[in-house]
Formats: C-alpha cells, structure tokens, sequence
C-alpha cells in the first residue's frame, strides 16, 4: 500500500458491528463427513441400523469442542487485528490532517507578517514624505519671509533717502527729488547717498545726477 485508501472510513462503518467468527463457514464435500462423526458419537453404524457403542466418543465430543473454541478464538485475533489496521489508519488521518493544519495556519501567519511588514514600510515611506514635503513648506516660508524683509528693510531706506533729500532742500515737486525716487531703486546709489555727511553734499549729489538723466 502505498498510502491510506480515501475509502478507509466508508470501510469502517461498513464492517462496524459486524464479528466474523468462522462459525458458519464450510469446506465443500465435508458435510457428510462431520454427519458420520455425528453418527459415530451417538453409536450408530453407517448405514442405521443400529447404535453401536463407541468408547471415543467423549473424546470426539471434545475435539469438536476444541475446534470450536479454536475458531472463536481465531476469529477475535481476526477482528482485534482488523480493528487495530483501522484504528491506525484513522490514527495516520488524523495526525496528517493535524499536520496540514499546522502548515496552513504556519502559512497564513506568515502571509499575515509580510502584509504588517508591507504596512509599515508603507507608513514609514509616507512618514518620510510627509517630513521632506513639511520640511520644503518650512524653507519655503523662510524664504519668503527673508524677501519680505528684505523688502521691507529697501522701502524703509528708500523713505530714509527721500526724507535726506527734502531736508537738502530738494522738495517734492523738484527735478531733483523726480531723479532720485529713479536713482534710488538701486541699492547702491542708496548707499551712496547715505554717506554724504551735509545736506549741501547731498544736493550737490542730486544735481549732477540730474544732469547726468538730461544728457542721457
């Protein structure tokens, strides 16, 4: 046998309850023979006529005895031995289904591990992103508030610079305070300006730069 037949529990419950003892089984030709020995066991000749008395027949009596048992007793080995294939067999069963039992569920818990492993490093790569997207957002803003404030710091030295002009005496409806709200968008012409110590210095400044705008 090269494994246990898929038919091995419609066996059991075929022969359950059934003893097979021997006691109704026969060999062709031998039910004569055991009508003489019955014969003889109760002292009749062969042909009837008579009761003939037989000295072994307490003995034949025993033999037939003997026989019995011996077949009853073969006939428990036979059914403990049949039992026995089947209650092992059963046994084979129920071990590899416990066996394929322990794989599938060894199996699912390892299915289940990656899905968690897969999860977090899912969780992890959107951690991360999240951080780089938070950490653009922060520069970002700090980029603009350093333009705002670098506006802000070139509108107040530009007010600083007109003011410088009007108390050079250059007043707002003059040339001069006309060329300096253009000379004052550069930086540099601002930094000019606010090194001249006197306001005369500063008007000199102002009216060379007009006509230095006049020729151009």
């Amino acid at each position: 046998m090269h494994g246990v037949p898929t038919y091995v529990e419609q066996l059991a419950e075929m022969f359950h309850g059934v003893i097979v003892d021997g006691s109704s089984s026969c060999i062709p030709g031998s039910s004569h023979q055991q009508e003489e020995v019955l014969g003889d066991e109760e002292g009749e000749d062969p042909e009837g006529e008579g009761f003939v008395p037989s000295p072994l027949s307490s003995n034949s009596r025993k033999r037939t005895t003997s026989t019995a048992d011996t077949s009853a007793s073969s006939a428990k080995k036979s059914k403990s031995s049949m039992m026995k294939m089947f209650q092992g067999l059963i046994s084979e069963l129920q071990v590899s289904r416990t066996k394929d039992e322990q794989a599938l569920a060894e199996m699912a818990r390892q299915r289940e591990e990656e899905l968690e492993k897969r999860q977090k490093m899912r969780e992890e790569l959107l951690k991360k992103q999240r951080m780089r997207e938070e950490e653009f957002e922060k520069r970002q803003k700090m980029r603009e508030m350093e333009s705002q404030k670098k506006k802000e710091e070139a509108q107040e030295d530009i007010n600083r610079c007109l003011f410088l002009v009007k108390d050079a005496r250059a007043g707002p409806n003059t040339q001069e305070f006309y060329v300096a709200t253009r000379l004052f968008h550069s930086e540099y012409n601002r930094m000019v300006f606010n090194r001249m110590d006197t306001k005369e210095d500063r008007l000199t400044w102002l009216k060379k730069a007009v006509q230095d705008y006049n020729n151009y």
